[in-house]
């Protein structure tokens, strides 16, 4: 091994040596030598390729000489035609197996066609077939109700069919009707007024809607699936409403603040308390008293209950972590508006301890439980208000809309930022006639923008000339309205409560709860504006004063229309109203507390008015207090 190391490397010593001491001519020599060389190399090399080359283009004609032999034709037709020579000429082995995999030849093909033309027909004309059709389709849990409907020429709803046999396949008229009103009630239901989507929108989910019926009506035998078929097509679900506007802010921040708990229970895997699920709010300011019936308790005034003590078993442990927990609420916030500091209602975010939120939520249901209350209160008798109206009684439902703006179907620039607004006031009418509810809205169009006292007091002018040509027998209104201060509820209105807004009839003003006051009202309103848009959006009229809304509508198929709702436009001029402003009497006393009344009448003498915290409209024994108080105007 060493010897032949020894051997290569005096060899290399030897060559290299030769090659220094060589002469050009030889070493030119070599070069020449060595281009011979890779000539000859570079020819073996493209000769090789394109042997390699040749190779593969031989193997490509192979495959494509084999794929020409197995190719299917490319033409519908010719595909159909090979199809047919197959399943035609199969052998009986062969064509077992084409059967099970739904192919047939053409003799079996044109016979399951005669088959299925003539069930077509029988299903068609004979509902009886049709339904033991489906009946029988349906017990296969892998058959295609789509393809079937489809060679059937039936509609897929067919297959929802069930049949009727052991139960009553038909509700009671009585339990129909009962719950048709249930959906419509307003604690259930509310009235939006948006002019774009005049609806009426479920306060909760059907499932929970149909809890409440249960918990109110246990004795009617209904299910769950017959409740949800029997929903009015005016009732809308929750997911309908795109916009949530004129909301609570004390409901909506107690509902905010809830809901931030629940989710932190849900986070750390704590089981949630009932109160705190969506749609109880109710039933958590129940926990902070003894009674929501008991006026004691909802105001305040009793020493056992508060929310500290009903909130202590169920959120006191939560509350000791030191934890942080962001929530949101409606607060007022200063803000500077050319140079002025307004307090403007805001949505706020905060990020506090556990407590800190456990004390928020105490000191804001103080006031809940009365809040709720009231609003529940003051629904419940509306309702017992419209079911025990007696001949010559009426009730009114009275609210301003938000001014209609004109607008017009083409206008330049310049028109689009000078726009004209028109008041609208509608006043809905409600009243027994012939064992039947009739309804009257009286809509009031004013250029009176100015939504105070007198001009409230000039539309109970027109709804009095109303009454004594079409109505002349009433003689009891009941009004309702929400609690707008510079509208129905301060000393001016009161005053003029006080004179039965100069009616010939004699009058009782009943108040929605604070924040509570949709109802049917806003309904006429969305109405109203609906056909105004239709109109202008169809270039058929243009609107600039409130007189050109008032002619429009007097001549529209909006008024006076036939059946038991009718409605009656009037119009009243600005000049009237300003006037009557002028006219009226001022520096008035206000009656100390009269946010809190939500039921007052003048007195017999029409010096002054008679108030009670609730309205109460029960025909038996009730917790709401029966006893008037009065308040006398000096002079």
């Amino acid at each position: 091994m060493t010897s032949t190391r020894k051997t290569s490397k005096s060899r290399a010593l030897y060559y290299r040596q030769y090659r220094k001491n060589a002469t050009e001519e030889q070493k030119r020599k070599w070069a020449r030598q060595a281009k011979v060389r890779y000539e000859r190399a570079k020819i073996r090399a493209r000769a090789l390729r394109k042997k390699i080359e040749k190779s593969k283009r031989n193997r490509r004609d192979y495959l494509r000489r084999c794929d020409q032999q197995a190719k299917v034709p490319s033409t519908p037709n010719s595909k159909l035609k090979l199809l047919n020579h197959l399943l035609d000429s199969a052998s009986p082995a062969t064509a077992q197996k084409f059967a099970e995999h739904g192919l047939y030849g053409s003799r079996e093909r044109k016979a399951r066609d005669e088959i299925v033309n003539a069930t077509h027909v029988a299903v068609k004309q004979h509902p009886s077939v049709r339904k033991a059709l489906v009946t029988q389709l349906n017990q296969s849990p892998t058959v295609n109700k789509s393809a079937v409907s489809e060679v059937l020429g039936v509609s897929r709803t067919h297959f929802n069919y069930k049949s009727t046999k052991g139960r009553n396949p038909r509700t009671k008229a009585e339990t129909i009707e009962l719950v048709v009103n249930f959906y419509r009630r307003p604690d259930i239901a509310t009235h939006y007024p948006n002019k774009n989507k005049n609806f009426v929108i479920l306060r909760q989910s059907r499932k929970k809607t149909f809890s409440l019926f249960k918990l109110e009506y246990p004795d009617v035998k209904i299910s769950a699936s017959s409740f949800y078929k029997l929903k009015p097509s005016s009732v809308k679900l929750m997911k309908a409403a795109k916009y949530l506007q004129c909301l609570c802010d004390i409901c909506d921040s107690i509902t905010m603040m809830v809901r931030s708990i629940k989710l932190s229970f849900m986070g750390i895997g704590l089981p949630v308390p009932i109160v705190l699920l969506p749609g109880n709010e109710r039933d958590l300011a129940g926990v902070t008293v003894c009674s929501l019936k008991q006026l004691s308790c909802v105001n305040r005034k009793c020493s056992k209950c508060s929310p500290e003590i009903g909130l202590r078993p169920l959120l006191g442990d939560w509350a000791a972590e030191s934890t942080t927990i962001s929530y949101t609420v409606w607060e007022r916030v200063e803000e500077t508006v050319k140079g002025k500091t307004l307090n403007k209602m805001r949505k706020v975010t905060k990020t506090e301890p556990r407590a800190d939120l456990y004390k928020a939520l105490c000191q804001r249901l103080v006031k809940f439980a009365a809040h709720i209350c009231n609003a529940v209160s003051q629904l419940s008798a509306y309702k017992k208000c419209k079911e025990s109206l007696k001949k010559g009684e009426a009730a009114c439902v009275i609210d301003f809309a938000e001014n209609y703006v004109c607008r017009q179907y083409a206008e330049s620039q310049t028109t689009y930022y000078v726009r004209n607004s028109v008041t609208i006031h509608p006043m809905v009418l409600i009243f027994p006639e012939n064992s039947e509810v009739k309804r009257d809205s009286v809509v009031c169009i004013s250029d009176d923008l100015t939504h105070d006292a007198t001009s409230v007091k000039s539309f109970f002018a027109i709804l009095g000339v109303h009454l004594r040509i079409y109505y002349p027998d009433v003689k009891h209104l009941i009004v309702w309205s929400d609690g707008c201060s510079c509208q129905y509820k301060s000393r001016d209105p009161m005053f003029n409560l006080s004179k039965s807004m100069n009616l010939p009839v004699s009058m009782t003003w009943n108040f929605y709860g604070s924040r509570h006051g949709k109802s049917e009202s806003d309904g006429e309103s969305g109405v109203v504006k609906t056909y105004l848009d239709t109109i202008v959006k169809a270039a058929q009229h243009t609107l600039n004063t409130a007189k050109d809304v008032y002619d429009l509508l007097t001549n529209s198929d909006r008024h006076i229309m036939d059946g038991s709702s009718r409605r009656h436009f009037y119009y009243m001029k600005s000049t009237i109203i300003e006037k009557m402003r002028k006219e009226r009497v001022k520096n008035q006393v206000a009656l100390k507390g009269i946010r809190s009344l939500h039921s007052a009448k003048p007195n017999a003498q029409g010096t002054g008015i008679l108030y009670k915290p609730l309205s109460c409209y029960c025909k038996g024994p009730c917790w709401h207090p029966q006893e008037w108080k009065e308040f006398i105007y000096p002079g």
